[in-house]
């Protein structure tokens, strides 16, 4: 698969897809987590860590987090089923800047947010609306920012408003 379909891969309305992968050792499971963290996705408990690196297989979701569990799991999951050497081995690795890899994870994290912002603001939107899992970093970004971020409790749902 060229790094075109795998770039297509988070190309939904919320920028992810849900995908599952196998994973054959420690090793690759660190790889694997480290190329979706640079795609965006993570933990929802432990943000961009690499965990779990004994699980047989990791997913992902539509809302851009990370789940984990067993081969009987996998093989019964509808997810894409994606080639897992093939994916970690396509596209760009992260460059070195001096900075540690999860603050370059991050800050790729931060600037996809920035970008839906920028977007939606061009649009003359006042808000922006997310369902699903936000990193605490990216929210703790934009508040610092002076922006406003607002979540429904009991629900996935929060509100980025800038005006």
């Amino acid at each position: 698969m060229s790094e075109n379909n795998f770039t297509s891969m988070k190309s939904t309305e919320g920028g992810f897809k849900n995908m599952k992968f196998r994973v054959s050792s420690p090793e690759q499971s660190e790889a694997l987590q480290m190329k979706l963290f640079e795609m965006g996705y993570s933990w929802v408990a432990s943000g961009i860590n690499i965990k779990y690196t004994d699980a047989e297989a990791i997913f992902t979701e539509d809302t851009g987090s990370l789940t984990h569990d067993n081969l009987f799991v996998f093989k019964a999951s509808p997810y894409t089923e994606m080639n897992t050497e093939e994916f970690i081995n396509s596209g760009q690795p992260v460059k070195e800047t001096g900075m540690t890899l999860r603050e370059q994870l991050q800050q790729k994290v931060i600037a996809a947010w920035e970008k839906k912002v920028s977007d939606a603001a061009d649009n003359g939107d006042d808000h922006l609306d997310f369902t699903g899992y936000v990193p605490l970093f990216v929210v703790s970004h934009f508040r610092d920012a002076g922006l406003t971020w607002t979540e429904t409790l009991g629900s996935k749902n929060s509100t980025l408003w800038w005006k």
